[in-house]
């Protein structure tokens, strides 16, 4: 644990969370708007969290301090992760109710606060999405651009979507507390559940292990919801480094023999040889 370097950087992050949550809490007086709200509060609890666990280090007779075993990494392994969804549901909020420039601001630094925070849990330099696609290196969301994806996987596939199809996203330990037989039911929301990796086949992997650590989309059937019709779809894991805004899309066919027909309403090469493929989210269903 003794990463002295760390431990102060985990303090700066701690110190710019509250600053960004009291930013955002301004903009969303300023609107009104709850949604915006609760971005804010999140964002000041992750922050305080973040202190806390530093604290805990620094100051051991003041407060409870990491069990030995678990070390400084496991106390803010939490907080990190909650961070990074949060930046990506801050940033659907931003991209989709056209926060403006001053709520982009805040958002766009809540995003690097969790990736900063990911990539010292793991113990590495940042790193963006992986030149997968040919995409702008820190996508601000102050631009005027609506072209933001979300790439994100299952079964060893891998895919993207517009934020215009996107409504949030959770951790699955979360939702699948709520679920009843196929629906997810949250907040008075109530959606069709699709596990991806089990909806396309066992040719795409072993078979899906009931809580295992995965997150959940809820996205939209048609672009910003026109028609009403959403749905819960079980994912990988998420971070903040899956925000991509594409320079380019290069439009190809699926492969040939890919368990994936009729389910694909358009298909992009990736840098690397492979495939992203962008799903007909009713088509699970029908």
């Amino acid at each position: 644990m003794g990463d002295e370097r760390m431990i102060y950087r985990c303090g700066i992050l701690a110190e710019r969370l509250r600053s960004l949550g009291q930013a955002v809490a301004l903009e969303a007086a300023n609107r009104d708007s709850r949604p915006f709200a609760v971005v804010a509060d999140e964002t000041l609890k992750l922050g305080l969290e973040v202190e806390a666990a530093v604290e805990a280090v620094r100051f051991p007779g003041l407060g409870p301090r990491p069990a030995a075993d678990t070390g400084f990494l496991a106390a803010i392994a939490e907080s990190a992760r909650s961070l990074s969804l949060l930046a990506i549901n801050g940033a659907i909020e931003s991209i989709n109710s056209r926060g403006g420039a001053a709520v982009a601001i805040c958002v766009d630094g809540i995003r690097e606060a969790a990736l900063e925070l990911e990539s010292l849990c793991a113990g590495e330099a940042h790193r963006g999405p992986g030149g997968e696609l040919p995409a702008v290196a820190s996508p601000s969301l102050a631009s005027t651009a609506r072209d933001y994806m979300l790439a994100f996987s299952a079964g060893g596939r891998r895919f993207l979507e517009n934020f215009g199809y996107l409504r949030e996203v959770m951790r699955y330990s979360y939702a699948a507390s709520c679920l009843e037989g196929t629906t997810l039911r949250i907040r008075g929301h109530a959606w069709p559940f699709i596990d991806l990796a089990a909806a396309l086949g066992p040719a795409l992997g072993p078979a899906v292990v009931p809580g295992e650590d995965r997150d959940v989309l809820v996205v939209r059937a048609s672009w910003e919801g026109s028609d009403g019709r959403e749905y819960a779809v079980a994912v990988d894991r998420l971070g903040a480094g899956a925000i991509l805004r594409p320079r380019v899309g290069r439009h190809v066919e699926p492969r040939a023999g890919a368990p994936f027909a009729g389910l694909v309403r358009e298909c992009w090469a990736a840098s690397d040889g492979s495939q992203f493929l962008f799903l007909d989210w009713p088509r699970f269903l029908a």
